[in-house]
């Protein structure tokens, strides 16, 4: 489909599952889709590494098709991060199957995680021709412990694993650019300016908000945006890594002194999270960005009605999930009085939601 076809169809799919959920009614106002100015902008990519009948496949999985496309180039890439791409595919060993996330700092530095089994990197530790070529072109961090690993003098060793700025945020009226620190293999949202702008136009909608509570802070791509408001904010994320990079990039930025992080999990209801929304001052919101699976009804129905937040901006790359959550805060009193996206993901059904629910 040509990419001036795609915001209608995406448009179209949103709506579909809106309706499922009889959630559509609640629309005061068509929603409007957002082109990014330009493409280029990714400096970081997730592929899968698959070799079926003997055919080597570097790519993302199409769930019609049930396999790995081959992606040589992607228009969504930086001139850096491509050109790093297409010397990582060169040089990747002819293995069954294995993830890799690479990276570009706005530096020039350049990152690469191997998300490879345990036996096919114990091997190729030892054979270290491969990992020595790696290590001449980047930081090399491997498996889930994320080790990382480096080349003195001609020998591999074990390094202490590093936060490096791969990539920055933006804070305050004027989103002034701010580096966001992270691991190499760390998820993080894929941040352009024009995302923000529609997060501060969101949060802008609700200045009488005295607080913030944040799920799913992540690195802090949204945390330290919230922070620079100059309201408390209470950022909750499960995962080690990205709280260490979150935390690094408050302290860089000057701004850790507004947040209280929480290490907790969001995806489901437990002590520690109602225990924050429980303590939360009266006129608080609250932004999520949850996985693709979205929040889920259990979520939303264990909060206390006394406890439940002014207003949600809710962020969401996956329209099914979204539409599901919808329909479950409509029917807990709130309205939505803003939904917009950002056409991130062409050539795909996806689109980046940015939704405010207010009560």
């Amino acid at each position: 489909m040509p990419v001036v076809n795609q915001i209608e169809h995406k448009r179209e799919i949103l709506m579909t599952h809106l309706d499922m959920v009889a959630a559509s009614k609640a629309l005061t106002e068509p929603v409007q889709i957002i082109r990014p100015a330009e493409f280029h902008y990714r400096q970081h990519a997730d592929m899968t590494l698959h070799r079926i009948h003997g055919q080597r496949r570097i790519g993302l999985y199409d769930q019609a098709k049930k396999e790995i496309i081959d992606i040589a180039e992607c228009p969504l890439m930086s001139a850096e991060l491509r050109e790093w791409y297409q010397k990582v595919r060169e040089m990747l060993p002819s293995i069954q199957f294995g993830h890799f996330r690479v990276r570009v700092a706005p530096d020039g530095k350049r990152g690469i995680w191997l998300d490879f089994p345990n036996r096919v990197l114990a091997w190729f530790l030892e054979e270290e021709r491969f990992f020595k070529r790696l290590c001449l072109d980047a930081l090399v961090q491997i498996g889930q412990q994320h080790t990382q690993i480096g080349n003195r003098s001609g020998s591999l060793i074990h390094q202490d694993t590093e936060l490096y700025p791969w990539s920055e945020t933006y804070t305050g009226k004027n989103l002034k650019p701010r580096p966001l620190f992270s691991h190499v293999g760390a998820f993080s949202q894929a941040m352009n300016k024009e995302l923000m702008k529609l997060v501060h136009d969101a949060v802008g909608s609700c200045l009488e908000l005295k607080s913030w509570i944040e799920l799913g802070a992540g690195c802090g791509n949204f945390t330290l945006y919230l922070a620079s408001l100059q309201k408390p904010v209470t950022a909750v994320e499960m995962y080690p890594l990205a709280l260490c990079g979150m935390k690094k990039s408050l302290e860089v930025s000057g701004l850790l002194s507004w947040v209280e992080i929480i290490k907790a999990n969001f995806h489901q209801p437990n002590k520690t999270l109602m225990n924050v929304f429980q303590s939360a001052n009266a006129g608080f919101g609250m932004l999520m960005d949850p996985p693709r699976s979205g929040m889920g009804a259990a979520f939303f129905t264990s909060i206390p009605d006394n406890s439940l937040p002014g207003a949600i901006v809710y962020l969401s790359c996956f329209a099914p999930s979204l539409a599901r959550d919808a329909a479950t805060l409509l029917k807990r009193g709130y309205q939505i009085t803003s939904f917009k996206g950002l056409d991130q993901f062409p050539h795909s059904p996806h689109c980046e939601w940015v939704v405010v629910f207010r009560r």
